[in-house]
C-alpha cells in the first residue's frame, strides 16, 4: 500500500530539509568565524547561530504534524459519520 501524501506535506518535507540546511550552514560559518578569537567563543556563538534554523525547524515541524492531525480528524470524521448512518438504518429496520 503506498502512502498517500499531500503536496503541501512534501512540499514542508523539502523545506524542512532547507531548514536543517540553514542550522548546518549557520553552525558552521559561525563557527569558522569565531574560531579565531577562542574555541569557546566559536561555540558559544555556533549555537547562537543556529538558532533562527531551528526555530524554523520547530515551525515547519508544528505546521506538518498539525496537517497529519487534520487529515486523521478527516479520515475518523468519515468513519464516524459511517457509524452514525449505520446506526439509523439499524434503527429504522428495527421499528
Amino acid at each position: 500500500m503506498r502512502l498517500q501524501i499531500s503536496t503541501l506535506a512534501k512540499l514542508i518535507s523539502f523545506l524542512l530539509g532547507v531548514a536543517w540546511a540553514f542550522v548546518l550552514l549557520g553552525v558552521a560559518l559561525t563557527f569558522f568565524s569565531y574560531f579565531r578569537f577562542s574555541i569557546v567563543d566559536a561555540i558559544l556563538f555556533s549555537f547562537l547561530g543556529a538558532i533562527p534554523g531551528l526555530l524554523f525547524v520547530v515551525l515547519l515541524e508544528y505546521i506538518l504534524v498539525s496537517l497529519q492531525r487534520f487529515e486523521e480528524m478527516k479520515k475518523q470524521t468519515k468513519l464516524l459519520e459511517e457509524l452514525v448512518d449505520r446506526n439509523r438504518r439499524d434503527d429504522l429496520l428495527r421499528n
